[in-house]
C-alpha cells in the first residue's frame, strides 16, 4: 500500500525541475531589473550633470554681476549716467568674457526694468523691459541680487543680476546673462553622454519669438514650443504626461523610434523664482543595454514551455490519482459549508486520506449539534439584543421629556411600539401609598381604564398591588393559573404579565406594567434587561417632578419680584415731579406729562412702534423701555428731515440702548431707595437719641412732640395723654379698644 507521504514525495521529486525552471525566471526578472536601475542611474547621473551645469553656471553669471556692482569706477559713472565712459571702461572685459564664459548679455538697467546700457549692443537702450524681464524688476524691486533661468527676446537664459548702489543708493541694477540653447544642450551631451531636448510652455515661449525664425517651430502640445533638441528626429511624449510634468511631478516614459528604444525622463524646468517654464527630456538610448537580457528571456521561456507541457501532463496525472479521494471530501465540505450536515463521507481507505473521512464525519456530527445550539442562542441573542436597543431608544426619549404627564404618555407608547407589547401602562402610589394608581396606558382598553380612574390596592389587588408592596419585578407566565393575576375585562387578550417597580433612591414610587398575548412570553432576562428601563423611566419621572416643583417655585419668585418691582416703581413715579426730557439739538429740556398716540401703543403692545406717517414726513420710533417684565418708560425719537425710513441698524442700536436705559434705571430707583432708608433711619435714630434725654414725662411729651413735628414738616402736631376712665375702658373691652385705637381715639 503506497502512502500519501510517499505519492506526494514523488509529487515533489517530479516538480522539482519546475522549480528550477522558476529559479530562471527569477534570473530574468533580476536581470530585468538590474537593467531598469542602470538606466535609472545613468538617467539620474544625467539630471544630476544638466543641474549641475545649470548651478555652475548661474554661479558664474552671479559672480561676474556682483564684481562689476561692486566696482567703485562702475558705480561712479552708472549714477552719473555717463553711459559712453561706461561702455569704453567694459567693452573690452566683455569680450573677454564672451570667449571666456561665452556671456550673451552685459546689461545696466534703471529701476524698475528700462534699458540704460547694453554692452553687447550699445546702440539698443532706452526700451522697457519689465513685461518680460522679471529678474530686473524683482532685483531693482526687491534690492536683493536675483540668478536663475528666464525667457528673454533670444530665447531661454541663464540670468544673474544684482542690485547697484552708489552712497547708500540706489541707481539700477546690473546683469549678465548666458544662452540656453543648442550651444549648452550639446556641451551636457558631451559631458553625460545622454541626448536632451528643452520644451517651453507656449505663453512663456512667446516672448522669445520663436515664430519669426526661419526654421519651423514644432510644438510636442498645443501648448508646448520645442526650443532645442540634440536629437537629429526629436521625439515627444503624450499630452497627459506632459500635463503631469507641468504639475511639477518627473515621468519616466519608453519610446521606440527607427528600431531603437529609449527611455526618456521627463522633468519640470523652473525659472529663478521656482515657476515651472517648461518641461526638459533626458533621453537614454537603452538598445544596446537590452539585447543580451531579451536574448536570455527567450531562450528561457522556450525552455520553461517545453517544462511545462512535458511536466505538466506528468503532474495531472498524478495528481489524478492521488487527489481523487479528496475531491470526494471537497465536495461533502462544499454541501456542509451550505448547511447539508446529513452528508457522510466514505471511509474506505486505510491510509491517512481513510483517517481524515473518519475525522471529518465525526466533524459534521459535532457542526450538526452545534449548529441546533448555535441557531437557539442566536435566536436568544438577537431577541436580548433588540430588547437593549429597545431600552436605549425608550430610555434616551424618556430623558429628554420633563413634563409629568407628556413624560408618561410617551414612555408607555415608546415601550408598546419597541417591545411589541399588547399594553403597557404605568402606576403611580398615592400620598399615603395605600393606591397604585394608573397614570398612562399604551392600549385602548387601558384607555378606558384611565378615563375611569382605575387604581389597585397596594398589597392586595393584582401583580401590580403585589409589586408595589413588596419592590420586587414579578412575572405571570399563564395569567390565569397565577393567583397575584387581577382578571380585568379591558385587556381581554392578556396572556402573561410582567410587572416592575419603579424605584428611586430604593423607594417605590410606583410600577410598570407590560403585558402580552403570548403565554410564557417574559423570561428572567427579559426581567433584567426591562427592570433597567423600569429604573430609568423612574428616574425620568423623578427628575420630570423635581423640574416642575423647581418651574413653580421659580415662577412664583418671579412674580412675587415683579409684583414688589411694579410698586416700587408706582411708589417712585408718583414721587417725581418730572417725568421726561427732550433732547432737541443742543437743548435738554423736561417735558409734560403728555403722551403721544404712538407712545400708549408701545406701552400698550411692549414692543417698538414706529409711527405710520404721509410722504415726506419722517416717521418716529417708540422703544418700550421694560424693567422685570414692566414697562416703566419709552424711549422716542424723530429722524432728521429729509429722512424718511428707520434702518435695521438704528432700531436695532434704539432698542439696545433702551435694554441698557432700564438697567440704569433700576440701578437709580434702588439707590434712591436705599438713600431715603438710610435717611429714614438716621432719623428714627436722632429723634429716639433725643427722647432719651428727658427724665421727666413731661419733657419726654415735648420733646416728642418738637422732633415730630420738625421731621414730619407738619404745621401742628398733639401728644395727648388719656384720661383715667378711657384707660378703664380700654382694659375691660378688648376687643373695641383695639377698634377705638384703629379709628384714631385715645392717643
Amino acid at each position: 500500500m503506497m502512502t500519501i507521504t510517499r505519492k506526494l514525495l514523488r509529487s515533489i521529486l517530479t516538480w522539482l525541475g519546475v522549480l528550477l525552471l522558476l529559479l530562471t525566471l527569477i534570473d530574468i526578472f533580476t536581470s530585468l531589473r538590474t537593467l531598469s536601475d542602470q538606466e535609472r542611474q545613468a538617467l539620474e547621473r544625467f539630471e544630476r550633470g544638466m543641474q549641475d551645469s545649470l548651478e555652475s553656471r548661474r554661479t558664474v553669471v552671479l559672480a561676474l554681476a556682483t564684481e562689476v556692482a561692486y566696482n567703485p569706477r562702475v558705480q561712479e559713472l552708472f549714477a552719473a549716467r555717463d553711459r559712453q565712459q561706461l561702455l569704453e571702461l567694459l567693452q573690452v572685459s566683455y569680450v573677454n568674457l564672451h570667449t571666456a564664459f561665452d556671456v550673451s548679455q552685459f546689461q545696466f538697467h534703471l529701476a524698475p526694468a528700462t534699458s540704460f546700457l547694453r554692452v553687447n549692443q550699445p546702440t539698443q537702450y532706452g526700451d522697457d523691459l519689465s513685461s518680460f524681464r522679471h529678474t530686473v524688476v524683482a532685483a531693482n524691486t526687491n534690492r536683493r541680487p536675483v540668478s536663475g533661468l528666464e525667457i528673454g527676446r533670444t530665447g531661454l537664459g541663464l540670468r544673474g543680476v544684482v542690485p547697484m548702489f552708489y552712497r547708500g543708493y540706489p541707481i539700477g541694477s546690473v546683469e549678465f546673462g548666458l544662452d540656453m540653447g543648442a550651444k549648452w544642450l550639446a556641451d551636457i551631451q558631451s559631458r553625460t553622454g545622454g541626448d536632451w531636448q528643452i520644451i517651453l510652455r507656449r505663453e512663456i515661449a512667446e516672448i522669445a519669438r520663436f515664430e519669426d525664425q526661419s526654421v519651423s517651430v514644432m510644438r510636442p502640445t498645443q501648448d508646448l514650443i520645442l526650443q532645442d533638441s540634440t536629437l537629429e528626429n526629436p521625439f515627444f511624449a503624450d499630452e497627459e504626461r506632459y500635463q503631469r510634468v507641468l504639475g511639477g511631478m518627473p515621468v519616466l516614459w519608453h519610446q521606440r523610434v527607427a528600431g531603437r528604444s529609449y527611455t526618456v525622463l521627463s522633468t519640470p524646468l523652473t525659472d529663478y523664482s521656482g515657476q515651472i517654464i517648461g518641461i526638459a527630456d533626458i533621453v537614454f538610448d537603452r538598445t544596446a543595454l537590452i539585447r543580451e537580457p531579451l536574448l536570455r528571456l527567450a531562450f528561457n521561456l522556450l525552455l520553461t514551455v517545453a517544462t511545462l507541457v512535458i511536466g505538466g501532463w506528468g503532474f495531472a496525472w498524478q495528481m489524478s490519482r492521488i487527489m481523487h479521494p479528496v475531491e470526494i471530501m471537497t465536495k461533502a465540505a462544499i454541501a456542509v459549508a451550505s448547511g447539508d450536515f446529513e452528508r457522510v463521507v466514505p471511509e474506505s481507505s486505510q491510509n491517512e486520506l481513510g483517517e481524515l473521512a473518519h475525522a471529518f464525519n465525526q466533524m459534521t456530527a459535532n457542526l450538526r449539534e452545534a449548529f441546533v445550539r448555535a441557531g437557539e442562542r442566536a435566536q436568544e441573542l438577537d431577541r436580548r439584543a433588540r430588547y437593549l436597543e429597545a431600552t436605549a431608544a425608550v430610555a434616551r426619549d424618556a430623558a429628554s421629556e420633563l413634563d409629568v404627564e407628556q413624560l408618561l404618555s410617551r414612555v408607555v407608547r415608546l415601550i408598546s411600539e419597541k417591545f411589541d407589547f399588547y399594553h403597557a401602562g404605568i402606576f403611580l402610589l398615592d400620598s399615603p401609598g395605600e393606591w397604585a394608581v394608573l397614570r398612562a396606558a399604551s392600549s385602548e382598553g387601558g384607555q378606558r381604564m384611565l378615563a375611569r380612574g382605575h387604581r389597585l390596592r397596594v398589597g392586595e389587588q393584582g401583580l401590580v398591588g403585589y409589586v408595589a408592596e413588596l419592590g420586587q419585578s414579578q412575572i405571570a407566565l399563564d395569567v390565569g393559573a397565577d393567583r397575584h393575576f387581577f382578571n380585568n375585562p379591558d385587556l381581554p387578550q392578556t396572556r402573561s404579565e410582567m410587572a416592575l417597580p419603579l424605584r428611586v433612591h430604593d423607594a417605590v414610587i410606583g410600577v410598570l406594567d407590560v403585558q402580552s398575548v403570548l403565554a410564557e412570553a417574559f423570561s428572567d432576562e427579559d426581567v433584567e434587561v426591562l427592570q433597567t428601563l423600569a429604573d430609568q423611566v423612574a428616574m425620568a419621572i423623578h427628575t420630570a417632578h423635581l423640574f416642575g416643583q423647581t418651574q413653580q417655585a421659580l415662577e412664583a419668585e418671579r412674580r412675587a419680584y415683579g409684583d414688589a418691582s411694579r410698586e416700587a416703581w408706582l411708589a417712585f413715579l408718583r414721587s417725581q415731579s418730572v417725568l421726561g426730557f427732550v433732547k432737541e439739538g443742543a437743548l435738554l429740556r423736561p417735558i409734560e406729562d403728555v403722551w403721544a398716540p404712538e407712545m400708549r401703543r408701545a406701552v400698550q403692545l411692549e414692543q417698538t412702534v414706529i409711527e405710520k406717517t404721509e410722504e415726506g414726513i419722517t416717521p418716529s420710533l417708540t422703544v418700550p423701555i421694560r424693567v422685570r417684565d414692566q414697562t416703566i418708560a419709552v424711549l422716542s425719537a424723530d429722524l432728521p428731515e429729509g429722512t424718511s425710513q428707520w434702518a435695521p441698524d438704528q432700531i436695532a442700536l434704539l432698542e439696545a440702548i433702551s435694554g441698557q436705559l432700564a438697567q440704569a434705571l433700576e440701578r437709580a430707583r434702588l439707590y434712591e431707595e436705599t438713600q431715603l432708608n438710610a435717611a429714614r433711619e438716621r432719623t428714627i435714630a436722632e429723634t429716639t437719641g433725643r427722647l432719651r434725654e428727658p427724665v421727666e414725662l413731661t419733657g419726654v411729651l415735648q420733646v416728642a412732640a418738637a422732633e415730630m413735628r420738625r421731621v414730619l414738616n407738619l404745621e401742628e402736631l398733639v401728644v395727648r395723654l388719656a384720661t383715667p376712665e378711657m384707660v378703664a375702658q380700654r382694659v375691660s373691652a378688648a376687643a373695641p379698644t383695639s377698634k377705638a385705637i384703629q379709628e384714631g381715639e385715645g392717643l
